[in-house]
Order: C-alpha cells, then structure tokens, then sequence
C-alpha cells in the first residue's frame, strides 16, 4: 500500500479511537443530531471519507417502525430464519425487518438470529479493523438491536444464548492444537468441511488472493473456524430446545463468507430454501438470488425465460446507456477510467490486452475454474509469450482501482508485475501500472483481443465488437458473446489459433449482448424507492417516514421478490 494510504488509514483509525465514544456518548444523550454538522466538517478536514446524517441508522430503522409493531405469530408453523452478523446499523437489517413485517402480516414468524460478540471473529472484520484496533466494532454492531426490538416488536434472539456447550469447548481445544494450513483447510467438525468454509474469509481478511503459511495467517483461520463452529452449535441448540422455529426459509445478507455460507451448506442440506440478498450498482440497488449466491450475478432459469420476450427499443436504449454510462464511471463508487489517449505508437501495432481483477475481490477468490488463481493466469500468459514469442504485443493494463481503493495489503496485481519485471523486461510485453495516464476503453478500440479473467470489461469488450477470451467464473461466462475454453489446454488452443489466425474474428450478436444487459442491470437490479446508499461516503438516507410507506412506494419489487422466492 501507498504510503499515502497508510497515512489515510492512520487518521481513520484517530478517528475512531477519539471520535467513537463522543459519538456514541452524543447518541445517547440524544443531542447528537445537533453536533453532526460539526462532526462532518471535522471529516472533511481530515479528508476522511465518511460523512454522517443527524440519526444513526439505528435509531431511523426504530422510527419507521414506531406505529407498525410486528404481529406476533409465535404458533405459525411457518417460519423465516433471518441470521444476521452485520449489525443494526446496517441497511440490510432493514430490509430484512421490512421483508419480515410484510411477511409476519400474512401469518408468518419472522425470527431474527443476531450475534451479540458470541463469535470471536466474524466477516465485518480485516486487517486494520479488528476488535483490538476499533474496540468499539462490536458494541456498535450489536447494541442497536435492544433499541430496535423494542421499537419494531420483533422477534430477535441473540447467538449467545445459545452457544455454550461442552462440544465447544473440546473443539476449541482442539483448533488450537492446528497448526498446519492444509490441515486448517481441511479441517471437518460435526460431518462439516469447516476449513474450507472458513478459507475464502481468511483471505478476505487480510486482502490476498492466496493465503500465507505463516502464524498471524493460522491464529485468523483458527478463528473463523471457531467461529463456524459457534454458529453451527447455536442453531444446533436452537432447534434442539425450539424444534419449532426449523425455518421454512433463510434469509441471509450477501451469503458469500464464510457465517452466511453456513447457513447456505445448512439449508441445502435440510431442504430449506434460502435467499441471499445484497446492494450492487448504484445507490438505491437491490439483489437477490433463491438458493445460490447473489454476487454470483447468475440467474439462469430467469434469463432462459427473459429471453424468449420480445426486446423493446426502450429496453435496448437503455442498456446502451448504461454501457456508455460506464466509460464515465455513472453509477460505480468513483469513476476509474479517465479520457486519455492512446500512444501514437501503440495505434499502429497488433496487440493483445490482458485486463487485471482486484487480487481480493470475492467475484475471484475460490472461483478458478480454469487457473489455481488470477496470479496464476497472469504468470502463464506471461510464460506463453515469452516462450511462443507470438508477433502481437502483449498489453498489461492493471486494474484502475488499484490505485484508487485504500486497502490494508500489498497484494496488488501492480505490486506482482514489479516482482515479475527482470521476467518481463526485454520481452514483447508492456505493462501499464494503475496510475499510468490510459483508458483501458481506448486499448480496447485498437486492440486484437481481450484476455479477462472475471471483470465486468469483458462485456464492454464484446460491445466494441471484440473477442474476450475468459480465464475465470464471470457472471456472463456461458454467453454467446464471450469466448469459453473448457479446460487449461483448450484456453491455450484458442489463444494460440486466434493469435495465428490474421483474420479472426468471434462473431457476436449485439441484440442478444444487449439484451442480456438490461436483463442483468434492469431486470434483476431492482432499484428501491425511498433509500439512498452513498458507497463512497458511508452515508445513508432514508426518504420515507414508515415502513409501511417503504412498502407501498416498493409494493411492485417487493411484490415480485415474494412471489419469486418464498
């Protein structure tokens, strides 16, 4: 990381030492509405980004629910399990109050399962923001949820009533005694490949795309694995004392780490439906995904059915906005690609761009059906060069974010193309760093081919009528648009004919790219009213003054999602 992130990162952590408990004192005095102007000028001083509104989220969640108690359905055989870890000041909690009231109205019992410090770690939690570095992370997590039960009358319970057992104990002595990576990742508790639940958020804690035998690495994974196994004995033990609340439905918040993945393996092993939700693009968006992961961006029975409708110049319009929208950064946190100009020199020559993930993203962590992992690809695409020395140019254009996101590692493709630089100097390769003055939609315009591993540029690729050859588990992987090996040997076949071939071209249809756009960012993107989520600044809005007008301004897309999934 940049010296100037690690000094950002240093004023953040100030800030929450000093500025937590003023907050959380203010909050309790019920003045703090008064001194948030004070408290975001500070911020902006500081050039923090963060920015608060005059009611925590907390206290805006308990309000809309002030004249809409939840109906009590304590003998209702139906019942909807939401197990939640990400605290009551989220937004996603209200969703999940939202969804539960509209539902406890139709006879159903809505039991949230909430964690109150009952885990020793838990996925809100990275390097840098840790229990020890922010002491206030889990008290501002669960705290909220006396508050909101009391003013929603809903029916929240919390993780540690029910997680002291002598089957804990003995497997925490146990974890302790693991001190071999390979056997933490294959570690099985209760029939359960724990470890490998466990795997994807040890390296999304500490921002890597592959983990590090070393002892910080094994004392982390050792964590999350206890705190699988909590998770696991307290809905043991739940259901044990309350046979009753076994859920017909799970409701769960992203679904994709390592707690909420399982209550998914959970619910697929039980035959219990679940549903995975989460925010996308732009500031008022919702997902979700019946019985799968909703990053995973695939819908496939919903798309076989879209397909068969008819596709409207206004659906077609909008999609190519949206793709236009994105050369400009509309709807993304910040936007990444500049208006720079090609190298003159580049123009005139025949060149292959391979374009970088972020090394730590979940759309890439344990998702390699072809390479051991993103590095991986890189190192072998590099080798194929270097050894085949075909006549196109090799272009390497490191993903912009690298340079724009403040992160606690030094896991940066950037930081690895360095390390490969006596490799690559001398080579017909050229790198191009994440801050270097280029426009990968420029590189796209002139060049011969994409090489993508699981970005998002493989659809703009396509659009500019291009072949992008895919290398990873990218939501578009299965369409017609984009090129699929089957295998690492079948990847190398099609690089190598198309590399050869002077007059190749992939024929793609752009009525059905189009068309799988506006199915993807207009269909499924659900867009709520009354709800502004500022991802860049940390700040939230509601625009409604009860839930039950949340719900009529929403009673399409919440119709929908009802009808869909439960």
């Amino acid at each position: 990381m940049s010296s100037q992130g690690i000094k950002y990162l240093n004023r953040l952590q100030k800030f929450k030492k000093f500025g937590q408990p003023i907050i959380i004192l203010l909050d309790k005095l019920r003045i703090f509405g008064l001194i948030v102007p004070v408290i975001n000028f500070t911020l902006r001083k500081l050039k923090i980004k963060k920015q608060f509104q005059k009611n925590l989220n907390y206290r805006l969640i308990g309000k809309s629910f002030k004249n809409s108690n939840f109906p009590q359905n304590q003998s209702s055989q139906k019942v909807i399990l939401f197990p939640f870890f990400s605290g009551g000041n989220n937004i996603f909690f209200f969703m999940n109050l939202a969804i539960g009231y509209r539902m406890a109205k139709k006879g159903y019992r809505c039991v949230y399962l909430v964690c109150d410090k009952a885990v020793p770690i838990c996925n809100s939690e990275r390097l840098n923001k840790t229990r020890k570095t922010d002491p206030y992370l889990c008290y501002n997590c669960y705290k909220p949820y006396s508050y909101l039960k009391r003013m929603t009358n809903s029916e929240i319970i919390y993780l540690s009533h029910y997680n002291k057992s002598e089957d804990q104990r003995i497997a925490e002595e146990e974890i302790k005694r693991l001190n071999d990576l390979d056997v933490l990742r294959n570690y099985v508790f209760d029939g359960i490949s724990i470890g490998k639940l466990a795997e994807k958020s040890v390296m999304r804690y500490f921002f890597i795309g592959q983990l590090i035998d070393n002892t910080e690495t094994r004392i982390v994974y050792q964590k999350f694995i206890q705190s699988i196994i909590t998770v696991h004995l307290s809905l043991k033990h739940l259901l044990n004392q309350q046979p009753q609340l076994k859920p017909e439905s799970i409701l769960l918040y992203n679904g994709t780490l390592s707690l909420e993945g399982y209550y998914r393996l959970w619910a697929e092993q039980n035959t219990v439906n679940y549903i995975t939700q989460e925010t996308y693009i732009g500031q008022n968006s919702w997902i979700y995904k019946k019985n799968d992961e909703v990053m995973k961006l695939k819908w496939d029975k919903e798309w076989k059915k879209f397909q068969k409708l008819p596709f409207l110049d206004e659906h077609k319009n909008k999609a190519i906005n949206y793709l236009d929208g994105l050369t400009k950064g509309k709807e993304m946190y910040d936007r990444l690609n500049m208006d720079f100009k090609i190298d003159n020199d580049l123009k005139d020559k025949d060149y292959v761009v391979l374009f970088t993930n972020l090394n730590f993203d979940t759309a890439v962590l344990g998702r390699n059906p072809i390479f051991d992992s993103l590095k991986a690809w890189i190192n072998e695409i590099v080798d194929y060069w270097i050894k085949n020395k075909p006549e196109q140019l090799l272009v390497i254009r490191v993903h912009p974010a690298e340079a724009k996101l403040v992160k606690p590692t030094n896991d940066f493709i950037g930081n690895y193309l360095n390390e490969m630089r006596e490799k690559i100097e001398g080579e017909n390769i050229k790198v191009y760093a994440a801050t270097d003055e280029v426009s990968s939609y420029e590189l796209i315009k002139y060049m011969k081919l994409g090489l993508v591993y699981s970005s998002t540029i493989g659809i703009e690729i396509a659009y500019n009528n291009k072949p992008c050859l895919l290398a990873g588990d990218a939501f578009y992987r299965d369409q017609s648009f984009v090129i699929k090996p089957e295998s690492k040997v079948d990847y190398f076949k099609k690089l190598n004919q198309i590399l050869i071939d002077l007059e190749f071209s992939h024929d793609i249809n752009q009525e059905i790219l189009l068309k799988f756009i506006y199915f993807i960012y207009f269909e499924r993107v659900k867009r709520l009213e009354g709800i502004n989520i500022d991802h860049k600044m940390q700040y939230s809005t509601f625009n409604f003054k009860s839930v039950e007008e949340f719900d009529s301004r929403n009673k399409i897309v919440l119709d929908e999602f009802e009808k869909e999934v439960f």
